[in-house]
């Protein structure tokens, strides 16, 4: 039995997969993703989160044509929403909260967030 490899195949037969193996699901880039969003829109429904926002960009370096650089870098964030921490905050309950969902976190994921963090003030929390 031959085995045919996955570059050998002409265009139309290829199925398109993930780098890393994820694999799209009800639009969202992984199932964990997907998973994350559906107990969002829960939490929403029972009044513990609120204003939810998917795929949120923050730009982390303006474009920089003269360097080389003809667009700027950009983080994009998967979810921020704002979460209820209960009467013990008074008026400022509300905290915003930003959510990265990750199978595997690469080196430019890590290096953007550390950015974002010491940039933008940004603290992200990873779901796996």
């Amino acid at each position: 039995m031959h085995r045919v490899k996955h570059s050998d195949l002409p265009l139309a037969d290829r199925k398109t997969r993930s780098k890393y193996g994820a694999v799209r699901t009800q639009g969202y880039a992984s199932k964990a993703e997907a998973n994350y969003a559906a107990t969002l829109k829960v939490l929403e429904q029972a009044g513990k989160v609120r204003n939810i926002r998917e795929q949120v960009r923050y730009e982390l370096l303006p474009a920089a044509p003269e360097l080389g650089y003809p667009r700027p870098l950009v983080y994009v964030l998967d979810f921020a929403y704002e979460e209820d921490h209960g009467e013990a905050f008074g008026k400022d309950r509300w905290r915003p909260h930003t959510v990265d969902v990750k199978g595997y976190a690469t080196k430019e994921y890590k290096i953007k967030k550390r950015l974002a963090h010491q940039l933008l003030g940004l603290v992200i929390e990873e779901q796996r």
